[in-house]
C-alpha cells in the first residue's frame, strides 16, 4: 500500500487499524497521519519509505516536516 505525498510515492511498510465512521475516504484524520478508509475503518501508519529512503517509524517520517507548510497527500 502507498500514498503520494507532495509528488513522491510513499509506501506504508506496517500499519494498524481502527474503526472511524466521520470524515471522506482518503482524509487524513490527524497529525499523525491516520488516514480514513472504507468500511468505517483509519490506517495508523507506522512505519513508511519514502521513495529513494531507508524505512522509517511514523513520528521520524513526520518529524521531517516539522515547521515547514503541509505537504499534500492523495
Amino acid at each position: 500500500m502507498y500514498f503520494m505525498l507532495d509528488g513522491s510515492r510513499v509506501r506504508v511498510l506496517e500499519a494498524e487499524s481502527y474503526g472511524f465512521s466521520e470524515m471522506s475516504i482518503g482524509d487524513v484524520i490527524n497529525s499523525k497521519l491516520h488516514i480514513r478508509c472504507g468500511g468505517n475503518t483509519a490506517l495508523i501508519p507506522l512505519v513508511v519509505q519514502q521513495e529513494s529512503k531507508k524505512p522509517c517509524d511514523i513520528k521520524s517520517f513526520l518529524c521531517r516536516f516539522r515547521g515547514k507548510s503541509v505537504p499534500i497527500v492523495s
